[in-house]
């Protein structure tokens, strides 16, 4: 696939943040995400860990690093100190399915973020999508890293009272009224 970096780069004028997951498409964005100075959030999806030869140009620009620990071939407290000595984003976080999400915000312990139940589950398609997605709207907002994450694993549970991954999504409003009375 070609990617156009010029058209991407007039689109990120005004632009505070890009989300580009660990697709190969995306590789020769980084640097222009990277150059017109935005920070850059990116999904390495269920990857082995630190060291996948894959991954390695999305860790070198990641400013917030998602990924799950489904695939994972350390415990997850260990992915998380191997990841802050290999790259260092400001922000790591691993989804944990059911028991929540790990964060490990720069200089900081890690965090554990139970799961938030909001309605039985149906469906797990796209739950990481929406944890990542309702992380980046809230933290980005100006909501603390830990509070972004509360609200990304209530936005991912609910999301995962629905069918398939398009369904079951929250406005922002949406999200803040049920974080309020969850």
């Amino acid at each position: 696939m070609n990617v156009d970096a010029e058209a991407f780069r007039v689109e990120l004028a005004g632009a505070d943040v890009a989300v580009l997951t660990n697709v190969g498409w995306t590789r020769p964005l980084l640097p222009v995400a990277r150059t017109v100075g935005v920070q850059i959030v990116t999904d390495l999806q269920a990857t082995p860990g630190p060291a996948h030869p894959y991954d390695q140009p999305f860790l070198a620009h990641a400013d917030v690093l998602f990924l799950s620990a489904e695939r994972l071939t350390v415990p997850p407290l260990d992915a998380l100190r191997d990841y802050r000595e290999r790259s260092d984003p400001a922000v790591i976080v691993i989804s944990l399915g059911a028991d929540g999400a790990l964060m490990s915000e720069r200089g900081q312990p890690p965090h554990h973020q139970p799961a938030v139940f909001t309605r039985p589950i149906i469906s797990t398609n796209g739950a990481g999508d929406a944890l990542l997605s309702a992380f980046a709207w809230a933290y980005f907002s100006g909501q603390s890293t830990r509070e972004a994450l509360r609200m990304a694993c209530t936005f991912a549970s609910w999301k995962c009272g629905e069918m398939g991954g398009a369904a079951g999504h929250l406005s922002g409003k949406e999200l803040s009224a049920l974080c309020l009375t969850g």
